[in-house]
Formats: structure tokens, C-alpha cells, sequence
């Protein structure tokens, strides 16, 4: 949540998403997390005060977010109304997309 407020979700979600399954971050730990942040340009106290100030108010308000979704793993994605969960199902989801005619620009770059 602290990356996405200062626009940097998507590096931090790709450093992270590489970083933890290559066993090379404790993302249960705040400190790994803030020297993650620090690698991508933010403030490693600002963090810091996120996770005593409004970050768990923010954290708690996502659980809540979630359990009206009724999100219960991930990856989860809904489109139009289907829901598709697990990385088996990304398939499926990139099919129903394709049909959509939201064909992905195989040009671009993708993320991790």
C-alpha cells in the first residue's frame, strides 16, 4: 500500500514478486521491506511511519475490501462478473480477454 500511494506499485509488486521466490526477501519482516522500498527510490523512514501512523487503519480497511470481494487466494482477477483464480485459470482469463478484443500488444514490454 505504501508504494502504491507514491506511485511506484508496479516496480515494487515486480522487484518483490522476484526478490520472494528466489527465497531472497522475508516479506514478513519491515525491515527487508524497507530496504525493498529504499532500492526503488523511497524513504525507508516514510515506510516506517506508514506502519505506526495510517498504515494499519489502511491495512485493515484492504481485509475488509477483500472479504466483500470475497477474495479467498491469489492470483484472483474478475472479468465481467467470471471470476479466475489460480495461475492455472491465466489461460482462461488471457482467452476470455482475446474474445473481449483486448488482445495483449505482444510489442510491449510485460512486467514480471
Amino acid at each position: 500500500m505504501f508504494a502504491e500511494k507514491h506511485g511506484k506499485l508496479r516496480e515494487y509488486g515486480n522487484l518483490v514478486f522476484e526478490q520472494f521466490f528466489k527465497r531472497e526477501l522475508a516479506a514478513d519482516e519491515a525491515d527487508a521491506i524497507a530496504l525493498a522500498l529504499a532500492s526503488i527510490g523511497l524513504s525507508e523512514q516514510d515506510y516506517r511511519d506508514f506502519l505506526t501512523g495510517e498504515g494499519p487503519a489502511d491495512y485493515e480497511s484492504a481485509q475488509d475490501d477483500a472479504v466483500t470481494d470475497q477474495v479467498f487466494g491469489v492470483p484472483m482477477f474478475y472479468f465481467e462478473n467470471e471470476m479466475f483464480w489460480g495461475y492455472d485459470r491465466m489461460g482462461l482469463l488471457e482467452l476470455r480477454l482475446t474474445e473481449a478484443g483486448l488482445k495483449r500488444d505482444s510489442s510491449v514490454k510485460q512486467a514480471v
